[in-house]
């Protein structure tokens, strides 16, 4: 018989530790991890970003997602997903296109694990919302309430530490 990939999504408001805890998590349980397609959209574009991007953003999330399940792994971890884009969209916009709604209703996760706002924000040119964090950390919260999801917390090696014990906890009570 075999075993259904483990999807586990990392997940959170900016510089919260998400790329970190994704490589970490991949290394240790020697798979891969979906990288934010985001970050390279943006980092490549030569205008001001709008709201018509986080369409073209999203798509290109679900094709790597959906190419990362076809190499059928154990366990595939995500940077962030649909979500994060849906969550941006109202937050940024107030408006979120009905593809990525449609698509966040129908992308199915075995696990969120949502990280805490617990660690100093780090500036990147990427990032926009130092002080709204905590904010964008509840909206998460709302989004995530019927989803099997961990809040993520503590600070460097011990954050690393405790986001092996949510997903050896996970794995052993979903095999």
């Amino acid at each position: 018989m075999e075993t259904k990939t483990k999807k586990i999504v990392i997940i959170g408001p900016e510089s919260t530790g998400k790329t970190a805890t994704c490589k970490h998590l991949a290394k240790k349980y020697n798979t891969i991890f979906v990288k934010e397609y985001a970050r390279k959209y943006l980092s490549n574009l030569d205008k001001k970003y709008n709201y018509n991007d986080l369409t073209i953003i999203a798509r290109e999330q679900i094709k790597q997602e959906k190419k990362a399940i076809s190499a059928k792994h154990k366990i595939i971890f995500y940077d962030t997903n649909i979500l994060t884009i849906k969550i941006w969209s109202n937050f940024k916009y107030k408006k979120c296109d009905p593809f990525i709604i449609e698509q966040t209703n129908k992308q199915k996760y075995d696990l969120y694990i949502l990280c805490n706002n617990d660690i100093t924000w780090q500036y990147d040119i990427l990032r926009e919302n130092k002080n709204e964090r905590k904010k964008i950390f509840d909206i998460y919260l709302h989004e995530l309430k019927n989803k099997n999801f961990k809040i993520l917390k503590k600070t460097g090696k011990k954050r690393l530490k405790n986001a092996e014990d949510i997903c050896n906890l996970f794995l052993k009570t979903n095999t």
